[in-house]
């Protein structure tokens, strides 16, 4: 396993859990991040999963929607990134970005 995986591995587990905490009442609450509520935040998220596996040819996280159920869509997001990472030849795809060639870890 890459220096990589372990630690999208232990910083994805550590927003899990703050995803977990979130009351069932409070998903439309705002959060620090200006116009932005919580399940939109973590929509967000979730959805910079898919952005970074296009870059690959990789297909969409097929997740539950984050209207109903962000935690879920979360997780499935966060165990699909990991699967990839920890897939020598995923993680080390390269694509041509922004800031030129780069790998998909």
């Amino acid at each position: 396993m890459s220096e990589i995986a372990d630690r999208y591995r232990r910083l994805s587990r550590r927003f899990a859990a703050l995803v977990a905490a979130v009351p069932p009442g409070r998903w439309d609450d705002p959060t620090p991040c200006k116009g932005w509520s919580v399940r939109q935040l973590v929509g967000h998220v979730v959805e910079t999963q898919s952005m970074f596996r296009k870059l690959i040819r990789r297909e969409q996280i097929a997740t539950p929607d984050v209207a109903d159920d962000p935690a879920g869509a979360w997780e499935t997001a966060r165990t699909v990134m990991l699967e990839d990472l920890e897939d020598p030849q995923r993680a080390t795809a390269e694509f041509d970005g922004v800031t030129g060639r780069s790998m998909f870890e």
